[in-house]
């Protein structure tokens, strides 16, 4: 068995290099079966293959994304592992959901608000405000109701006690709040403002959809409707940016913000054998990973079920130690598995690929998994890795 301090000391052998750590963060969209991640390109999706059911919300609570179906139901997939468990039963109809202290508060459109358990699911308590719930968010200890009669409740996740702020016109379909400001839509597509510290409400602006959800991206605020399209606007003047087109409506959004999380832009890739492979494995660190030292590792198994990946640093890699695994960290698979290892240039992105001439592979058939793990050599510490993706061929 190969040690994870032996591990790290391998990774060690570079000259030092101190890069400085921040957030990388994400949005998913839910459609009628998945989630799907925007990689920070106009309209560039990339399926995540998360299952999410008919989610009509969707939030980070901890390394895993809960989503809820508003029929009672949710669901959840850890990232790293990409470990699904759909369908689970809960004890209110689930119309929103949002994150406190590493657990999930899942709002019922009778008033309750039930705490979920982040490790093991189960029911904890419960919070509750005089109204029919339709919408929920939180930061810190605040929590933020939106209610169907179009009235805003603000309150605090630990003492459970909310206070009325204002009514606007219509049901609340959607909170979010993002730097001392809370936004609130109603399903007209009005977007009001509230200022968390003074409680001053105003108009903000008129969103072209039914504004369902919202997330950050950038700085910015992605509105998503319905009609299928997610605007980007801007906070401070709602100016629209951008609009993004989806081929389904959008009903949720959800923001996953991780700075030990990489991109691994390689989706599930099959291929004949004989005729050759020539397989890219896109790795976006992002540029706050900028001059680390990056691999790609592989193994013909992934990890899969949390906790079970391989853990540096702290760092999960969602990778089996097989001989496959040790033949990548060696640099043994250099002859096939290309530019697997260097340092990230200033963008923090590179490209690696898995290559094999026609006719040259005596395999009759391959799976195999890979991921990519980089290294802040002046801290001399696994700083990131990726989740696994697959490829598979005859």
């Amino acid at each position: 068995m190969l040690r994870t301090s032996r591990f790290a000391a391998w990774l060690l052998l570079a000259p030092a290099f101190a890069a400085p750590a921040a957030a990388n963060d994400k949005v998913y969209v839910a459609d009628s079966a998945f989630l799907w991640d925007l990689h920070g390109q106009p309209n560039v999706w990339d399926e995540a293959y998360y299952n999410c059911f008919d989610a009509v919300s969707v939030a980070q609570v901890g390394e895993f994304l809960l989503s809820v179906d508003g029929d009672g139901r949710f669901s959840y997939a850890h990232l790293k592992t990409r470990y699904v468990q759909v369908l689970l039963q809960l004890p209110v109809d689930g119309v929103d959901v949002a994150a406190h202290g590493g657990d999930a508060l899942v709002a019922g459109s009778d008033g309750r608000i039930v705490r979920l358990d982040g490790k093991t699911w189960q029911p904890k308590g419960a919070l509750s405000v005089d109204a029919p719930i339709s919408a929920l968010t939180t930061r810190g200890d605040l929590v933020a109701v939106g209610s169907s009669t179009g009235e805003l409740w603000l309150g605090n996740a630990t003492s459970g006690d909310f206070t009325s702020s204002c009514v606007v016109p219509g049901p609340i379909t959607s909170l979010l709040e993002l730097d001392g400001t809370l936004f609130f839509a109603t399903q007209s597509g009005a977007v009001w403002r509230c200022d968390v510290a003074t409680g001053g409400i105003g108009f903000g602006f008129q969103a072209g959809n039914d504004a369902q959800t919202m997330a950050v991206d950038a700085g910015t605020l992605l509105v998503g409707g319905t009609d299928k399209t997610i605007e980007r606007r801007d906070p401070k003047t709602g100016a629209l940016l951008e609009t993004l087109l989806r081929d389904q409506p959008v009903r949720a959004l959800a923001n996953y913000s991780d700075p030990r999380d990489i991109d691994l832009h390689s989706v599930t890739h099959s291929m004949w054998l004989a005729q050759g492979v020539d397989y890219d494995l896109v790795v976006e660190a992002g540029p706050e990973h900028a001059g680390e030292y990056y691999l790609v590792l592989g193994s013909l198994q992934p990890a899969w079920f949390p906790g079970t990946e391989l853990f540096v640093d702290g760092v999960g890699l969602p990778l089996a130690i097989d001989d496959y695994f040790l033949l990548t960290l060696s640099g043994g698979a250099s002859s096939f598995l290309k530019n697997a290892r260097g340092f990230l240039p200033a963008n923090g992105s590179v490209t690696a690929k898995f290559a094999l001439p026609a006719g040259s592979a005596s395999l009759t058939q391959i799976y195999a998994v890979h991921a990519a793990v980089t290294l802040d050599l002046g801290a001399g510490a696994v700083s990131a890795s990726s989740t696994w993706r697959q490829l598979w061929g005859l």
